[in-house]
């Protein structure tokens, strides 16, 4: 699958959280969501919302370094607010996953 392209001056919170969904369907990208499924079964369990918490920050912490090597004066939200946002719905990241399963 190509690269997901994206202006990172126009992120929005449902961008980035789209882009968290995205990355629990994808490929070789789900393999870095070692917290959502830490003994690699298959099927995968249902995560706790802890773990969930964890995941969104890893990973939203990554997307984070990678957006201040590009553009180091922008303002993001910061980590604990992300997480709050993607997983206002549990639901939905639940869903992600069994897509991806």
């Amino acid at each position: 699958m190509p690269p997901i392209a994206f202006s990172v001056a126009g992120l929005t919170k449902d961008n980035i959280r789209e882009l968290y969904l995205q990355s629990l369907t994808l490929g070789p990208e789900k393999r870095t969501h070692v917290w959502l499924n830490p003994q690699k079964t298959n099927p995968p369990p249902v995560p706790s919302v802890h773990e969930m918490e964890q995941d969104v920050a890893n990973w939203y912490g990554g997307l984070l370094s990678a957006i201040r090597l590009i553009e180091p004066e922008m303002n993001m939200w910061s980590v604990k607010e992300m997480c709050a946002f993607i997983l206002a719905n549990t639901q939905t990241v639940k869903d992600a996953l069994a897509i991806a399963a």
